[in-house]
Formats: C-alpha cells, structure tokens, sequence
C-alpha cells in the first residue's frame, strides 16, 4: 500500500509529544503529509503514555474504536511510546488490527519498520536501548512557530518505587552542552522566543557526561542567547535542585520564575518508602528557600494519593505541606499500581473508596490553596 498521508495521535507528557515532532518530521522527510482527520490518513501513529493506568486505559479504549476504519480503509495502525514498550506483543493481542508496535527506542528505525508492513503478520520492534541515533538526531516538524520543546536528557535514573519510565525510556543519557545551545541559536534565529527544556530530571542534567550536574551553567549560557525571551524546565526533581539552579532562576533575566516540584507524598515515612530521597522537612526547606530568593516564583507540583500502606496520619502530612507551601498548582492523581515496579507487589493496597475520598479533600485544598496565591497578584501588573 502506497502512504500519502499519516495522522499521529498523542498521549502523555511533553516528552511524548516532542517525541511526536520527531515522528512527524521523520515521515514529512520521507514524502508524506500530516492531517489532522484520521478519516483521511493512510497512516495512523498512536504514540502512548504508561505512567498511570488511566492514559493506558484511554488509549486502549481509542484503539478499538480504530478497528472499523482499518476493515474499511484498510489503514495502516502503528503504535509506539511507553506502552509500546512495556506491552509489546500484548498490544497485538488485544488490538489485531494494529500493524506495527516499536517501542522508545525503536523511534529512529520507524521508516525501516513501515517498509516491512503486510498483510500477513504485524511488526512488533522493542529494543532495550538506542541502537544507533537517539531520537534528538531525527528530523523535526514542529507546532508552534514561536516555541519548541528542547530534550535536555532522555531517561531516568531514579527508580521510584511507583515508576515505569526507567523501565521504558531507559538510564538518563544527557545530550552534549554545545549541541543544546547549537540548537537553541537555530531556533532563536529561525523565530523561537521561548523554549522549554525537558528531562525526566533535568536537575541532573550532565552527571553521566562531565562527573556533575550542569544544569545551571545550561539555564546561564542559554540566558544570554538573542533573541530567546522566556526559558522553562521541566521536570525538576527535589533532590537535586540545587543552590545554583534557584540562583540561576534569580539571575537570569530570561529564564521564567517557575518551579515544578514535584511532592507525591507529605509523609517522611511514605517518601522514604517510594524512594524519593527527600523528608516532608527538607522539601518544606527546599521551598521556603524559593520563595526567599525568588518571591515572585510560582512553585507547582504532582502529588500522589493512596500510595501502598499511606495511613491517614500520612495523608495528614500531606494536606500539611500543601497549607504550609501553598502551591500556585498541583497535579493531583490517585496511585495506580504499574505492573513491574515494587509498588505494584506491596501487599498493603489502599482500598479504593478510602483513596477516593482522600483524593477529594485533596483537591479541595489544593484549590483554596492556589486561590490564595493568585489573589497576591489583585492589583498588580505582570508580563
């Protein structure tokens, strides 16, 4: 079958849908053209999203509905990205009429897995690692004329006991200094004013390549590139956000007064189980730190509920942190075990009705809490 146009369909974060510019600037390079309607491709790409059960079930549930316009059309159905490489063949299983799987690493060879497509059996390709480019090398077609997602690192090296992402993107590989900042003056020049960085850890950013982090040395050398005029990161974890980073914030003109830290637990004793290396204290500390050389800065963060064995002492901790830290925003979720991380086979579940309700008193005061906050801004002007 002769592909003229492909439609490409994203879950998850900005990882996944940077990974989908590569994807799309990839086929555009081979001939073919992007559309929004799935109706009128030849192509359709799903690239997924495993790190809670929710995004797995949404695109399972997208996926089957996709079975009666390959019968129909006879389109070809691909599916990469995290649950790619965590289901595998599984995903053929439930869904025959999909053609290719390929998982994260499988993203460079992609043409090379198109070319094998027939009728008679699926393709499915899930390596463990990058064979020869990572995906930061490929082509790239991008949404906005006026801002571009920049990987500063690909995987993690974490382990948090709740996590899948080491498990299906791999150990942090951080990307060559230069060839950040080489980027970064292509896009200023091409019309770019505000890029944001992204890594699972982007704290951690050079450890495997020069012995230590780099990352505020990053934020200052990007600071003074023309044209750029606002710079954001995303994900920082508590751990290592360093003096340096928070300083570089402070200092550098460009780089927008923006933390996201993400909590998941208030509770020392919980944090220590979900191997986050920080207590309730030190992320308290960490914030108060902000707030005290970064007034201005908006502070945001990813809190969990219902973590294997979270008592509602533990819980109490967390409504604890979010009064005293009284963050801008918070993304708030309830645990879902992931098949293959300890969590999943911890024995002392939260029952679903108690993780519900606390969810609730949650959000609730996540929101009173982000009211505050905006209200210090009434009568003030801002960029």
């Amino acid at each position: 079958m002769e592909m003229k146009k492909f439609c490409i369909r994203t879950f998850g974060c900005q990882m996944n849908k940077h990974d989908s510019e590569r994807l799309a600037g990839l086929l555009e390079s081979a001939g073919l053209k992007e559309v929004e309607s799935p109706e009128e491709a030849d192509l359709i790409i799903f690239n997924t999203c495993s790190v809670r059960k929710h995004a797995e079930e949404r695109f399972f549930g997208t996926l089957a509905a996709f079975a009666g316009l390959k019968k129909r059309k006879g389109t070809v159905i691909a599916v990469g990205g995290c649950t790619a490489q965590k289901e595998g063949e599984n995903i053929v299983k439930k869904a025959p009429h999909v053609d290719i799987v390929f998982g994260t690493f499988d993203l460079p060879r992609f043409l090379q897995l198109l070319e094998k497509v027939s009728s008679e059996s699926p393709i499915v390709s899930i390596s463990e690692k990058f064979s020869d480019k990572l995906p930061t090398e490929l082509p790239l077609k991008r949404k906005s004329r006026i801002s571009a997602w920049v990987p500063i690192s690909i995987g993690c090296n974490n382990f948090c006991t709740y996590c899948i992402v080491p498990y299906v993107r791999g150990r942090e590989i951080s990307r060559p200094f230069e060839e950040i900042c080489q980027e970064v003056r292509k896009l200023a020049e091409e019309g770019v004013i505000e890029i944001t960085l992204l890594g699972q850890n982007v704290n951690s950013y050079g450890r495997d390549l020069y012995g230590e982090p780099r990352f505020a040395q990053l934020l200052m050398t990007l600071n003074e590139i023309p044209g750029i005029e606002r710079i954001r990161f995303t994900t920082s974890h508590p751990k290592d956000l360093s003096e340096e980073v928070i300083k570089a914030v402070k200092e550098g003109d460009k780089i927008c007064e923006h933390f996201h830290l993400p909590l998941q637990a208030g509770s020392s004793r919980i944090l220590k189980e979900m191997h986050r290396g920080y207590s309730k204290e030190e992320y308290i500390k960490l914030c108060e730190k902000i707030r005290e050389e970064v007034p201005e800065a908006s502070i945001t963060t990813d809190i969990m509920v219902g973590f294997p064995g979270e008592t509602e002492e533990d819980f109490q901790d967390t409504l604890d942190v979010v009064k005293k830290v009284q963050f801008d925003q918070a993304f708030t979720f309830i645990f879902s075990p992931r098949e293959g991380t300890p969590a999943a086979s911890m024995s002392n579940q939260i029952p679903d009705e108690t993780k519900k309700e606390r969810f609730s008193r949650l959000v609730e005061l996540t929101k009173e809490m982000a009211l505050l906050r905006n209200k210090l801004l009434e009568g003030t002007e801002v960029e």
